[in-house]
């Protein structure tokens, strides 16, 4: 029997391929099982639990609240106020571009940021975080 840590994580992979599909499955308000038994007699094999954990993470990452925020009434309506200004997204548009952290999507929305200037960067998600903070701080220097 192969060792199952020497095999490479392609869970997420496997999801994507069917990214497009998944989208409108939800759209349509079918439920994460329906969508993995639609899926399953495609081909994924992936296990359930690992496909309901990319959909929560890939496809739905706005979904719950920020816990510290529900304390703070004030920072409630700065958020408000701002997102209301700002021109927010589909998450998916960032997933299309490789940025699938929700706080690092808030935060570059929040800034003013959108997929198409991020995409222009070029850069993978681990570098995005370093170029915002970058450019937030000259901004700031100015």
């Amino acid at each position: 029997m192969d060792d199952w840590r020497s095999k490479p994580r392609t869970g997420r992979a496997k999801i994507t391929e069917h990214s497009t599909e998944i989208r409108i499955l939800l759209a349509e308000g079918k439920t994460n099982r329906q969508i993995y038994n639609l899926l399953t007699n495609k081909g994924l094999d992936i296990s359930e639990s690992q496909f309901n954990r990319h959909i929560k993470k890939i496809f739905r990452p706005h979904d719950k609240q920020s816990k510290s925020l529900l304390f703070n009434s004030e920072v409630n309506e700065k958020k408000r106020d701002s997102a209301i200004n700002l021109d927010i997204s589909l998450p998916y548009e960032w997933n299309n571009i490789g940025v699938f952290s929700e706080k690092l999507i808030i935060d570059l929305e929040n800034n003013g940021y959108t997929p198409g200037i991020v995409r222009e960067w070029g850069l993978p998600e681990s570098q995005i975080r370093q170029r915002l903070i970058i450019e937030n701080a000259r901004q700031k220097g100015k």
